[in-house]
Order: C-alpha cells, then structure tokens, then sequence
C-alpha cells in the first residue's frame, strides 16, 4: 500500500514511516522540515520518499501527494502553543515547563473537554500557531483533501486526555477534530488516542517520566481510578514503537474505525508484533 505520513520527520511520525518500511510498504513522508527534520540517518530512510510541504499554509498542496494512497496518518499536533518553536529544539524546556505550570491548573483534567475554557493565562500565541490551528483546522483541512483524492483511509493522532497544567484547549480542540472527520463520507476514519508517549533512544528526556507515570498509573488501577481527574498524568504511558504498531494495524484491519483507546492501542501492538506479515489494500 501507499501510506502517507503527515508529520514523518516528528516524534511518531518517523516510528511510523520505519515500521511500515519495514513491512515492504511505500511511504511518502510529508513536514516542514522534510528528512531535515531527523537528525540522524539510517538506512530504511532511503527507501521513503521525502516531501518538504508546509500544509498548514499550502494544503492543497497535498492533493497531488495522497493521489493513490491508500491511507494518510496525520501525527501532526502541539502539546503548547505559546512556545511551539522552542518545544521542536529544546523538548526538555517544554516538558519542564509543563511541569511548572502544573501548581496552577492541578484540577482542570476533569472539565468536559468540549467545554469552552477561559482564557488562557499565558501570552497569545501567534494565530498560526495555536490549538485550533493545528489540533483541529489543519486536521479537518488535511482530511477533507484526502477524501477529495478519495483516500480510503484516514488515522488522525488524537490523545486519550489532557494533563493538569496544559491549557484544556489542547484536548477540546482534537475532539473537534475527530468529530468532524468522523462525518466525512465514504472514508473510514481512525483516531488513536494515545496517552503520554515514550522513545528512550531518539528522545531519551521522555525516558525519564515514563517509569513516574507508570507508577502513577499502578497506584490510579490500585485505587480504582480515584486520580482519574488527573487526566493522562494517571494513564499508562506507552512507547512510541507501540502507537506506530498500532496505527499501522487499524489501518490495514477494515473492521477498524473511531477512537482507539488504550488497551486497544496496545492489544493492537501486541497483535502486529505477533504477526510476521501484515495484510495489504
């Protein structure tokens, strides 16, 4: 199959592209930054085919790109909008500040997320680059190109829930997302919902949290889910190898569609490791 990645050079979104390499599929990988984005070169690169496309200000630009694919993951999003140019250099400052900004917003992972949030404390972003820019427009623009080119099949990124101190707006905005993608005649629509995710070799700073969260989550499963309004700071983590994984697989299996949730995320993970070849469109 042809797979379109959004995003290819990002965090997931290069998993994505070498796990379906690997699987003998063909991969179009489409970011800003192009194979620019990735720091370091192994083989299976050579055999993606790179685009350097800024979607967010050309996105009928994609339309000769998803021409004949047969599925396009779309990993694109921002965790904070503020600083988003200094969370794609310095990860570590992004994740500190996250941290920092907790102390102010410790209870708002319990607010229904389509609820409309007061305004943010925090300096206005530029309107390229906030929430609903990208969590949700480019989302919604991206899979409206992909079914004008009659694209089979759309996996949208989502997340399983905010954390305390991110702006609600960060989860409110891919619930918009998913909503209206859901809508879009004749394409079968995925929307993995992932929680905190982890890659101790090309982002070890994730590493680090990973081992605080999975304890968080054992001691939420200990009592019952009572820190459940803790959002995503009480859910499992999970590694960005397993998300890949299953993306992947609920977009090669028919019987797949909607919001993926944990457990299916990793039952999915679980059943294409188990697997030695994949079935194809």
């Amino acid at each position: 199959m042809k797979l379109v990645v959004l995003g290819g050079s990002g965090f997931l979104g290069h998993n994505i592209c070498k796990l379906a390499i690997a699987r003998g599929h063909q991969v179009v990988s489409v970011s800003r930054r192009g194979r620019g984005g990735i720091q370091y070169k192994e083989p299976w690169m050579e055999k993606v085919h790179w685009e350097k496309v800024d979607a967010m200000k050309e996105p009928h630009s994609l339309l000769p790109i998803v021409q004949d694919a047969s599925a396009v993951v779309n990993t694109v999003g921002i965790l904070m909008e503020s600083n988003y140019k200094q969370a794609l250099e310095n990860p570590r400052g992004s994740i500190l500040q996250l941290v920092k900004n907790l102390r102010s917003n410790v209870f708002q992972g319990s607010e229904n997320p389509l609820k409309k949030p007061p305004s943010p404390s925090v300096p206005p972003a530029k309107p390229n680059l906030r929430f609903e820019t990208i969590n949700r427009d480019l989302a919604i623009n991206t899979a409206n190109i992909a079914a004008e080119a009659h694209v089979p099949v759309y996996c949208y990124i989502s997340a399983h829930a905010s954390v305390p101190g991110l702006d609600p707006r960060y989860i409110s905005t891919k619930r918009e997302a998913e909503q209206a993608i859901s809508k879009i005649p004749n394409m079968r629509s995925i929307f993995v919902r992932p929680t905190f995710m982890y890659d101790t070799y090309n982002r070890p700073i994730s590493g680090v949290f990973a081992p605080l969260l999975k304890l968080s989550s054992g001691f939420n499963h200990f009592c019952s889910g009572f820190f459940d309004f803790l959002g995503a700071a009480s859910a499992e983590p999970l590694p960005t190898s397993d998300v890949a994984k299953a993306a992947l697989e609920a977009i090669l299996d028919p019987s797949k569609s909607g919001p993926l949730g944990i457990q299916e995320i990793k039952d999915l993970a679980n059943r294409a490791s188990s697997s030695s070849n994949s079935s194809s469109f």
